[in-house]
């Protein structure tokens, strides 16, 4: 995913290299818990498709901007889990 993905883009690249966006603050505004936010996400993706590898955006999917100033985000994110794997352990 780039920093501005197109209008209607299905695609996420959550590996991307180029992280040039101010999420957690730059320089000495930068955040003191950016390192743990960014494991605890690495954490959460990790575990979350491992349980759902076939989630998906929900048939349809048409993202809506959240109008805001001071951040970037949309309304909802409809997904589509599948099959879930904990489930089927015995």
């Amino acid at each position: 995913m780039r920093m501005r993905t197109p209008a209607g883009s299905t695609t996420v690249d959550v590996l991307r290299v180029v992280k040039d966006h101010l999420a957690f603050g730059y320089g000495v505004h930068c955040c003191l818990g950016t390192p743990l936010a960014r494991m605890e996400s690495e954490i959460a993706l990790r575990l979350f498709f491992e349980r759902f590898p076939e989630a998906a955006f929900a048939p349809g999917t048409r993202l809506r901007s959240l109008e805001s100033l001071i951040s970037n985000g949309h309304q909802e994110l409809p997904v589509g889990l599948g099959p879930d794997r904990a489930a089927r352990r015995p």
